[in-house]
């Protein structure tokens, strides 16, 4: 990670497990987790996971509005719903490509994550 500092690091913030260090059982933070790790096995995106014990967020958690988890921060942008997280994410890290053309693979994977 030679060459980066913590401004173009991208932090996601996640539910902590019981014992407020361990990543918690939370479908929708391991999602976004799954995705950062795709694009940064073939980009130049760099990330660090942070947990957060529920009610005790951080003070830079505090100081970008966030309320929800998972999140993420990003230089000056922050995100705290899934939805804006990954659009966010394709966004400023295109490649690799997340969306597919594959008609019948997107209708059968179309409400995989929802409640």
């Amino acid at each position: 990670m030679s060459g980066y500092n913590s401004y173009d690091m991208l932090t996601l913030y996640v539910r902590s497990g019981f014992d407020g260090k361990k990543y918690g059982a939370c479908p929708f933070s391991q999602r976004v987790f799954m995705v950062l790790m795709m694009k940064a096995s073939r980009s130049n995106i760099q990330f660090i996971v942070a947990t957060v014990p529920t009610g005790r967020p951080p003070d830079e958690f505090k100081k970008h509005g966030l309320r929800n988890l998972p999140a993420i921060i990003y230089k000056n942008d922050a995100h705290d719903t899934v939805e804006e997280i990954m659009d966010f994410i394709e966004l400023k890290f295109p490649s690799p490509l997340l969306h597919s053309d594959n008609i019948l693979a997107e209708a059968a994977t179309r409400d995989f994550f929802s409640k």
